[in-house]
């Protein structure tokens, strides 16, 4: 026949809070939101380059043409290490395919 600390102590905590701290954090916290929101829509469009002047995708074809090498401006006659197409090689290079045809990679 124990008494509980429960039973011989009653403890009643009043908590009561303000309406007002209430209103006032869930308005803090929608604006957290919504500048949460905004800085993650700014980083995706620079990221993307949809903003001009902040940089661009390039998206290159998934196809590799049959080269046997390749020539560049730059490196006069020498022939180099062939790219599957002009999106992959350098700018102002040829790419000289199998078949004895080339094609010149625009800048």
């Amino acid at each position: 026949m124990g008494i509980s600390i429960f039973q011989s102590f009653p403890l009643k905590i009043k908590t009561s809070i303000n309406p007002s701290i209430i209103h006032n954090w869930k308005q803090r916290m929608g604006g957290f939101r919504a500048g949460v929101i905004l800085l993650l829509f700014l980083y995706g469009t620079i990221s993307l380059g949809i903003i001009p002047g902040s940089g661009r995708a390039i998206a290159c074809p998934l196809y590799c043409l049959d080269v046997d090498y390749m020539t560049c401006q730059s490196s006069g006659d020498k022939k180099l290490s062939p790219r599957c197409n002009c999106c992959l090689a350098p700018k102002n290079c040829t790419l000289h395919l199998s078949d004895g045809t080339s094609l010149y990679c625009k800048p």
